[in-house]
């Protein structure tokens, strides 16, 4: 699946609760990489990590894993039913993501497309993290939310 990185950092999307009342997507940062003091909230990105979060304390459904060194796999609960499931494998070596969306119901499979006006990407993000955990500041900042989201 080639997916544009347009159509994965949209930031034309609303934000999920608790960050949707938030005026200004901005936010002021501070990061080992670079000197860059600001950086912009994206609502697949924070899903993503809700979905991890989720998944962690055991109050949501889907499931993240690294199958070797280069490889992940994730299965996301989709928010378009209560029987979609959006499957990702990513390998880092290429960079690439497969992605399909599962229908328990139906059984049915379709291609995952990250569209704009389509799916958010929030899937590939979430197969993403073993590798995003992988990173030092990635995981203390992780661990800092995640004690945070668990606290309400």
């Amino acid at each position: 699946m080639s997916v544009s990185i347009n159509n994965l950092f949209n930031y034309s999307r609303s934000l999920p609760v608790p960050f949707d009342t938030m005026t200004n997507k901005k936010v002021k940062v501070a990061s080992m990489y670079g000197a860059k003091t600001e950086s912009t909230l994206c609502g697949s990105v924070i899903k993503a990590v809700h979905a991890m979060c989720r998944c962690m304390n055991g109050t949501g459904e889907g499931a993240v894993g690294q199958i070797d060194t280069n490889k992940s796999v994730a299965e996301y609960k989709s928010s378009i039913g209560p029987d979609a499931y959006h499957l990702v494998v990513f390998d880092a070596a290429s960079g690439s993501a497969l992605a399909s969306v599962y229908d328990k119901n139906t059984e049915l499979i379709e291609q995952y497309v990250a569209h704009p006006s389509q799916r958010d990407g929030a899937a590939i993000f979430f197969a993403l993290m073993p590798f995003l955990m992988s990173d030092v500041e990635f995981d203390e900042t992780f661990q800092e939310y995640y004690d945070q989201f668990i606290a309400g």
